[in-house]
């Protein structure tokens, strides 16, 4: 299923959106975002996760976003009112909401503490930020499959896996030898 609005104007896309070279403004734009929604209400933990989080690294320009908060504390409310919308058929869990500005997208990915999708994202992260090198060769992974799965979404988050199954150990093991919190 496609996720991505139709009314969106049309242009070179991956995965349903441009692929971009890395900005400067891309931190700038989720801690905008994350005390747009304190602001409104939106509880739990915002976290800027995905390659828009590391600088340097060319991504599709979606600000990914990691909500955590307690399954039984959730009340979407105030991520609706704050013009989010929820991403029906995305994933087996539909914990994803989206907020799509003109310029970039805002995707927010909602998780329960216990969910082991919090610590490997933020351990990703870290370890791309520690890694220059790791993040350099990912970004150049990202744009190859870019231009050659345009028109082929499925083809380009397949093209990253054995990277990412790969780089996720060499992460866990980084996380060992340094005592990373995550």
């Amino acid at each position: 299923m496609r996720w991505f609005r139709r009314d969106r104007p049309r242009r070179s896309r991956v995965h349903g959106v441009p692929f971009a070279a890395p900005s400067a403004d891309w931190p700038r734009l989720f801690a905008a975002e994350a005390a747009r929604l304190t602001q409104a209400g939106v509880p739990g933990e915002l976290q800027h996760i995905g390659s828009t989080a590391v600088p340097g690294l060319a991504a599709k320009p979606i600000i990914d976003i990691q909500l955590v908060i307690p399954d039984g504390q959730w009340n979407p409310g105030p991520l609706l009112d704050a013009g989010y919308r929820h991403i029906h058929g995305f994933t087996s869990e539909s914990r994803y909401y989206e907020l799509y500005t003109g310029r970039i997208t805002y995707l927010i990915r909602r998780r329960d503490p216990s969910d082991p999708n919090v610590r490997r994202c933020l351990l990703l992260r870290d370890y791309l930020l520690a890694h220059p090198d790791e993040a350099a060769a990912y970004g150049e992974l990202k744009a190859g499959l870019a231009r050659r799965s345009r028109h082929r979404p499925g083809r380009y988050r397949e093209g990253k896996a054995p990277w990412l199954v790969a780089a996720n150990a060499r992460a866990e093991e980084w996380a060992r030898e340094t005592g990373w919190p995550g």
